[in-house]
This record gives C-alpha cells, sequence and structure tokens, in this order.
C-alpha cells in the first residue's frame, strides 16, 4: 500500500519541485498538486498528479503515476485530457524509481522538447 509520508519525503528532496499545494491520500489513490521549475521560465508550472496503488508498477503498459496539466494541450507530450506523456525506464528498487519518475517528467517537460 502507498504511504503518503514516503511520497512527501521523496518530494521534499526534489530541488525543481518549488512547492506542494496539496498531498492526500483517499481508499486506493494518491493525490496532488506541485509547482516545478524549468529553466527558462520566471514561474513554475503546476501539474496535478494521481499515483495508482500498482505504483511503482505499470498497469497495461502505462505508468502508475500521472501528471496532469490543461493548459499544456498545445505542446508535443501532452495528450487531449492534459496528461503528460513519460516513458520511465524499469529499475528493481522503487525508491529510486520515486524520484526517477519526477526527473522524468521534468525532463520531458523542458521546454526545448516541449517546442519540437
Amino acid at each position: 500500500m502507498l504511504d503518503i509520508g514516503v511520497i512527501k519525503g521523496v518530494i521534499s528532496k526534489i530541488p525543481y519541485i518549488k512547492k506542494v499545494i496539496s498531498l492526500k491520500k483517499d481508499e486506493f489513490f494518491i493525490y496532488g498538486k506541485i509547482e516545478i521549475l524549468f529553466e527558462g521560465l520566471e514561474k513554475p508550472l503546476s501539474f496535478k498528479f494521481q499515483i495508482f496503488p500498482q505504483y511503482p508498477l505499470k498497469s497495461y503498459d502505462s505508468e502508475s503515476i500521472r501528471f496532469i496539466n490543461k493548459d499544456l494541450l498545445k505542446y508535443n507530450h501532452v495528450m487531449k485530457d492534459g496528461s503528460i506523456c513519460i516513458h520511465t525506464v524499469k529499475l528493481s528498487q522503487s525508491c529510486h524509481h520515486d524520484r526517477l519518475v519526477f526527473r522524468t517528467v521534468h525532463e520531458t517537460f523542458d521546454l526545448t522538447r516541449l517546442l519540437s
């Protein structure tokens, strides 16, 4: 079962996450909203996220964590529902995977890639 304290601890150690706006857990999911600072921007971008119970395992070839920002629909790597398309590598230890997922969003959503 997902532990919200562990997620909070991981997020607090990531330097480009500038603010945790919300973080909550219901019966199955962890939900939150964070602000991520990207190089070249004056202000951070906010993303809602949802972590599924099977995290860090994939579900039917989909990541078990979603990042959403509907304001970014016009950019590459953003699906019609505002979900950011991320592709993480497989790791055997979930503690490293936690940080990798947030780094992957940061790198995937790098401005240079957005505009390509």
